[in-house]
């Protein structure tokens, strides 16, 4: 499932059961991973943005209410300031995750992937293909993906799962490579 605000959508919706992933529609590249329970599109209801989709990255349930509802509800609630508060939030977040990236070389980029991966639950640890979600996350080639996911495994930094699914951390990335 997609929710692409590439193309007009007047919806917000509630995801309320599954996971879902925000990406940039210009490159293609994964802004922030894993979403759940999350008003999706809410800060179209203060500015149309058409810069990103959201994909599922499990079975996904959501509710759904035109933005002109919403809007009128918000009004008639006195609800903007909250509203306000909320987009302001996932800013925030948005920005967060990605200073983690911006500016950084492929290396520092690789370890906050690589430090991301390790955040998440086990279960969808163990199913995260490494070289593969670097990519979706950053624009380094696989050739250089490979080249310092090796290096890592060489000097008993990481340990990667069968079929390159999951990774372990056994000491500490070093700061540069």
């Amino acid at each position: 499932m997609i929710l692409d605000f590439r193309h007009k959508i007047n919806y917000i919706f509630l995801l309320k059961e599954g996971r879902m992933s925000m990406v940039r529609g210009d490159n293609n590249i994964y802004v922030k991973v894993n979403i759940e329970k999350a008003l999706l599109g809410l800060a179209n209801a203060i500015h149309e943005n058409q810069g990103h989709y959201f994909i599922a990255e499990t079975h996904c349930e959501l509710s759904y209410i035109p933005i002109t509802v919403a809007k009128a509800m918000f009004t008639e609630k006195k609800l903007w300031q909250s509203v306000c508060e909320a987009v302001t939030y996932s800013m925030i977040l948005l920005w967060k995750e990605n200073c983690k990236l911006v500016g950084k070389g492929a290396y520092e980029q690789i370890k906050e992937v690589i430090l991301d991966i390790c955040s998440q639950p086990e279960e969808i640890r163990k199913n995260i293909k490494v070289a593969a979600y670097i990519q979706k996350r950053t624009s380094i080639s696989r050739t250089s993906v490979m080249r310092i996911l090796r290096a890592l495994k060489f000097g008993q930094y990481i340990e990667i799962g069968i079929n390159g699914k999951g990774v372990f951390i056994h000491k500490e990335l070093p700061e540069k490579f």
